[in-house]
């Protein structure tokens, strides 16, 4: 059983991490605010302003979702960072375009994977956590105990 102080610390790390992501997409809406239009891109601002402030905005909920303990919370965030890891490396293939990005498109997707699962694995530890916590505090209708039923 996970110890209570294991449980906030693995909260903690979690939500930190989902603000770096938040954070990482209000420099995106930043960037294209401010980029001159003059400059041929691949990836309009325009675009790159939507994109960020809906990434930003459901990054925040899932961290207001966690702090608040909602039943939903857990489930989303690991939803939610598996389509932005897949938003990450489709974008990251599609819009490579010099022969030194391509060189180095492995390492990309790899360093992109590899911060994503940091919180995705936390999202399931703490899902785990709790489904043994509810199963654990779970009463039948005549008041004893279930049966652990471990596999």
């Amino acid at each position: 059983m996970d110890r209570p102080h294991t449980k906030i610390h693995t909260r903690r790390w979690l939500i930190f991490t989902l603000l770096l992501v938040t954070a990482y997409q209000l420099g995106e809406i930043l960037s294209a605010t401010t980029s001159p239009l003059d400059v041929h891109l691949l990836f309009s601002p325009a675009a790159r302003l939507i994109v960020g402030i809906v990434w930003a905005l459901l990054f925040g909920l899932a961290v207001v979702l966690i702090i608040r303990r909602t039943n939903p919370a857990l489930p989303y965030t690991a939803a939610l960072l598996v389509a932005y890891a897949a938003y990450s490396v489709a974008r990251v293939m599609i819009f490579t375009q010099a022969d030194y990005n391509h060189e180095r498109l492995p390492s990309l997707i790899g360093i992109i994977l590899i911060f994503l699962s940091i919180p995705f694995y936390l999202s399931i530890r703490l899902m785990r956590a709790q489904n043994k916590e509810l199963t654990q505090t779970e009463t039948l209708t005549d008041g004893s105990q279930p049966q652990n039923s471990e596999s």
